[in-house]
């Protein structure tokens, strides 16, 4: 797996008035986000079964929990999920039916895939650590009120549903890193909520170097190519989308970032939101920040905004571009559709196409990439993008 990571922090106030972020690596690699496929070295058969097959592994980083079926799946989380140091490691690809309720271990997915049918992994991450996963399946459905998604009342006491491919909800300093989604996603309107293939909401966790592919149908929900919800100090940083959304209401990479951080991010993607608030890159941004990102596709509204539909509350959404592969003639195409309660946008511009920006001024019409590397010297949390086949992409360390 490539081994790409950028460690965010975001204090979030009412004014935004510290984020700290660390840099990213500078080396030339193409981050290409697939998964290795590579074997472990240990037996894939049963847990323990090495030199002494009696002996149970000690579930550490040297000696995790190998899982190479369901049946070792249930068995080492059966008695192991809620320990927080617990390591856990795929030795082959897997499929479940059925939905870790918390997990606070390490798990390292090796680069193989765990199947999933209208379930997700975990209902609650907790203080855990996610990586080097692919999410595959399908979902067609689920009820409303089911025992494995996060159902809350929000503080105007309105019920909320948050449902994800690889976690409902992730809290408390969770890490998702070096992960991807390759669900086929299609919802009737007999469910409503936040939707995303890896994580329905977020809170004070950091999903980082992530790829998000497929195709999300879903007739009433508010869907995120990464997080659907982004909330109290969360960090989304260096992920890919590329996929073809459908859905009420849509952010290409984040649906709603509320006091969190989306940056280094970037959507090629054809979304069809039947509702406004919907957008390239984030649909709100509410006192949180947006930056270095840029989506490309098409976008099915009579309200295209290509980085943001609403701005508000002092959230910052800056550096950022979007355009779009098809565009009518005459239509009302926004990089930030508006903003309110001191919310912002500053030097964001429209791409000419999937590489090249048209800005006005000195610059005439440059390179995409030259512009998004350049912000690494201004910002100090840029990652270092390339080109590959055509589109630009998030260089590996």
């Amino acid at each position: 797996m490539y081994r790409l990571f950028l460690n965010m922090g975001l204090v979030c106030m009412m004014t935004l008035a510290a984020v700290s972020v660390s840099s990213c690596g500078k080396d030339d690699e193409i981050k290409t986000f697939s998964s290795n496929g590579s074997q472990d070295n240990g037996s894939p058969s049963e847990p323990g079964n090495d030199d002494t097959p009696s002996k149970e592994p000690a579930g550490t980083a040297a000696d995790p929990y190998r899982i190479a079926s369901a049946s070792d799946w249930r068995r080492w989380m059966t008695a192991y999920a809620k320990d927080s140091n617990r390591y856990f490691r795929l030795t082959a690809p897997i499929e479940l039916n059925a939905t870790v309720d918390t997990f606070c271990g390490r798990l390292d997915g090796n680069g193989y895939s765990i199947s999933v049918s209208n379930r997700p992994i975990f209902k609650v991450l907790d203080g855990a650590e996610v990586s080097n996963l692919v999410v595959a399946g399908t979902v067609t459905g689920f009820t409303p009120d089911a025992s494995d998604i996060v159902v809350r009342r929000n503080e105007a006491d309105v019920t909320e549903r948050f449902f994800g491919g690889l976690v409902c909800l992730c809290r408390n300093g969770t890490l998702i890193r070096h992960c991807e989604s390759r669900l086929s996603v299609s919802l009737n309107s007999s469910w409503f909520g936040y939707f995303s293939p890896f994580c329905g909401i977020a809170e004070s966790s950091t999903i980082s170097n992530c790829l998000s592919e497929g195709s999300f149908r879903a007739e009433t929900a508010y869907v995120g190519g990464i997080v659907s919800l982004a909330d109290s100090g969360s960090v989304v940083s260096g992920c890919g989308v590329s996929a073809n959304m459908s859905s009420t209401a849509i952010g290409g990479v984040v649906y709603r970032a509320r006091c969190s951080s989306v940056s280094n991010c970037y959507a090629v993607s054809a979304l069809e939101p039947s509702q406004e608030s919907s957008a390239g890159v984030v649909g709100i941004c509410e006192a949180g920040v947006v930056d270095n990102c840029y989506f490309y596709g098409t976008i099915s509204s009579s309200t295209p905004a290509l980085v943001c539909f609403l701005s508000a509350k002092n959230g910052v959404v800056r550096y950022c571009y979007g355009g779009l592969s098809e565009e009518e003639e005459g239509s009302d195409v926004r990089l930030v559709w508006r903003t309110s309660s001191g919310g912002m946008y500053d030097k964001c511009y429209r791409l000419f196409n999937a590489l090249q920006l048209e800005v006005t001024g000195p610059y005439g019409r440059s390179l995409l990439v030259d512009e998004l590397n350049a912000r690494e010297a201004e910002l100090g949390t840029a990652c270092r993008w390339t080109v590959k086949d055509n589109q630009v992409v998030i260089a590996a360390q």
